[in-house]
């Protein structure tokens, strides 16, 4: 997951089965495309605002 994003308090970056890419190291290694967000892209949050990210591994 992009260091820059990490600088968010509570971001969660869900796969296709639910569990939190941020939380499993062997996840590293893949990469990973945003479907969605939540609050939307273009949403004005602060450090503290609660984002999710549905994610889906490269190239399915």
């Amino acid at each position: 997951m992009s260091k820059q994003l990490r600088c968010f308090d509570n971001l969660k970056a869900l796969a296709p089965d639910g569990h939190d890419v941020m939380n499993a190291p062997a996840d590293e290694a893949h990469l990973w495309t945003m479907t969605t967000s939540h609050p939307g892209a273009g949403a004005q949050v602060r450090r503290t605002t609660p984002i999710t990210l549905m994610l889906r591994p490269h190239g399915i």
